[in-house]
């Protein structure tokens, strides 16, 4: 089944609105795909979790875990969770799991990223 089709069944199962644009490919990870999506109730980025890696015994809990990391973390650093949709931040439409995020708009800053990088 096509990415597009996929994205659609779960753009309706979610109620994020019908595309309005065709999904964009952007970067945010080596082992996931990311596209940007446009729709009639927002602007969103949706991270397909590679199907290797979610087939590990331990993947669905370090993505659970990870999530609520995020959640905490995000009342006190720039930080950008998952959204939740009926108490789940991880979606599975036709044997795929997704993350959905609210898109936002930035920039990469080569100096900011050395500042993070200097407080690990």
């Amino acid at each position: 089944m096509s990415e597009i089709v996929q994205l659609e069944k779960l753009c309706n199962y979610l109620m994020l609105g019908e595309i309005v644009e065709a999904p964009v490919a952007v970067s945010g990870g080596f082992m996931h795909r990311m596209y940007a999506l446009k729709t009639t109730l927002g602007r969103y980025v949706v991270k397909a979790l590679n199907p290797e890696i979610m087939r590990r015994p331990t993947a669905m809990k370090n993505f659970i875990d990870s999530e609520r990391i995020a959640n905490v973390a995000a009342g006190y650093v720039p930080a950008l969770p998952a959204k939740v949709f009926s108490e789940n931040s991880i979606h599975e439409v036709d044997d795929q799991f997704y993350l959905v995020f609210d898109w936002i708009d930035g920039r990469y800053t080569p100096l900011y990223a050395m500042q993070i990088l200097s407080l690990s």
